[in-house]
């Protein structure tokens, strides 16, 4: 898909769409299983974003092209995605960069969202 007519967001994973350290007790606690090697994984436990991902599936909604990214990289960036059930409003998920090349610095031409709730 060209994203030529499309407004672009992208969204950060961690932080952004997940809160870490969530308490295992709580009912809207979410355990993602990360493979730390082939035989050991650990259980992460997060709590989803609502006020971000409400915004990311209105942004989808209103014709804007949706990224998610992480430093984490592309495979974590996808476990969350499909954690959250964000499959149907995601139309790329990515690496985060490392970082840009362009003649003006990012905040002169792009805005940033982020609301702490």
């Amino acid at each position: 898909m060209s994203t030529k007519d499309f407004k672009v967001v992208p969204f950060d994973v961690d932080d952004t769409l997940i809160m870490h350290g969530a308490d295992p007790n709580h009912p809207d606690s979410l355990v993602i299983n990360n493979q730390l090697d082939k035989s050991t994984s650990v259980g992460i436990y997060v709590m989803s974003h609502k006020k971000h991902i409400e915004f990311l599936k209105n942004l989808k909604v209103s014709n804007f092209y949706i990224i998610v990214w992480s430093q984490r990289g592309y495979a974590w960036a996808h476990t969350v995605v499909t954690l959250l059930g964000l499959n149907q409003f995601v139309d790329q998920i990515l690496t985060k960069p490392s970082f840009y090349v362009d003649d003006k610095p990012a905040h002169e031409w792009m805005e940033q969202y982020y609301s702490k709730e």
